[in-house]
C-alpha cells in the first residue's frame, strides 16, 4: 500500500469516527434529560387531591349562587302575581261600590262569608288555599264573585229562606293563593266605603293557618303577601 493509500485510509477512519460521535451525542443528551425529568413526569396523589378539593369547592360555590338567584327569581314572580291579583280585586270592588245604589251587606253562611255590593256578590273563605285542579264553589275555593238577579237582594249562597246558590261564579284568586282577610266596611255603607284585602301565596309556617313570610330565602321563596286598603264613594 502506497503513501497515498495510507492517507486515504486515515481520512476515512477519522470521518467514520466523527460520524459515530455525532450519532451517539443526541442519544446521550436525551438520556441525560430523561434522567433529570423523572421527578417532574406526573402529579403526586397529594397534588391531585388538593386540585380536586379546590375544584369541588369552586363548583359548590357556583351552584349555591345559581340556586340563590333562582330562589330570588321565583320569589319575585310570586310577589308580582300576588300584588297584581290584589290590585285587580280591589279595582273590581271599587267599581262595584261606585256603581251601586244600595247599601253594602256583609253576611255569613256557615264557614263561608259573603259581601253584596249592588248586584255583585263576593263569597269567600278565610285561610283556604286555592287548588285550581281540585276546585268547586261549595268548599274548595278562595274568593268567588257572581251576579245576583235584581229581585234576590243579598241572598245567602248556601242556606236560609232566601238561599240563592252561586250563579256562574268566577274565582278571583290564583293557584296557591289564599285570603287572610277581606272586608268592605262599615256594614251598610252607601256613601264612602273602605275595602281591604290581605292576600297571601304560600305558607312557610305550617303551625299557623295564616301565611307568614320570614327573611329566610330558602323557606320563603314561594311565599308572598300583599295588604291593600282603598276608599271608594258609592252611588255615583
Amino acid at each position: 500500500m502506497g503513501r497515498d493509500g495510507l492517507k486515504r485510509q486515515k481520512a476515512t477512519g477519522r470521518f467514520t469516527q466523527h460520524l459515530v460521535s455525532e450519532i451517539i451525542r443526541p442519544r446521550r443528551i436525551l438520556a441525560r434529560f430523561g434522567r433529570n425529568s423523572k421527578l417532574s413526569a406526573g402529579f403526586t396523589i397529594t397534588e391531585l387531591l388538593l386540585a380536586t378539593a379546590i375544584f369541588s369547592t369552586v363548583i359548590m360555590i357556583a351552584l349555591a349562587a345559581f340556586l340563590g338567584i333562582g330562589r330570588l327569581f321565583y320569589k319575585g314572580v310570586n310577589m308580582t302575581q300576588n300584588q297584581q291579583t290584589a290590585r285587580n280585586i280591589m279595582d273590581l270592588v271599587s267599581s262595584d261600590i261606585q256603581s251601586s245604589s244600595t247599601p253594602v251587606v256583609n253576611g255569613i253562611s256557615g264557614d263561608n262569608k259573603y259581601i253584596c255590593i249592588g248586584s255583585a256578590r263576593y263569597i269567600y273563605k278565610i285561610y283556604n288555599p286555592v287548588d285550581l285542579s281540585n276546585h268547586n264553589d261549595t268548599d274548595k275555593f278562595g274568593l268567588l264573585r257572581d251576579t245576583l238577579p235584581g229581585s234576590s237582594g243579598c241572598a245567602d249562597p248556601y242556606g236560609g229562606p232566601n238561599k240563592f246558590p252561586p250563579n256562574k261564579p268566577t274565582e278571583l284568586l290564583g293557584n296557591g293563593m289564599r285570603l287572610n282577610s277581606f272586608s268592605v266596611s262599615p256594614d251598610g255603607c252607601q256613601g264612602i266605603c273602605t275595602a281591604s284585602i290581605d292576600l297571601a301565596t304560600g305558607d312557610d309556617d305550617p303551625s299557623t293557618p295564616e301565611a307568614t313570610c320570614n327573611s329566610n330565602t330558602t323557606s320563603s321563596q314561594y311565599c308572598a303577601k300583599t295588604q291593600l286598603t282603598i276608599t271608594a264613594s258609592g252611588g255615583l
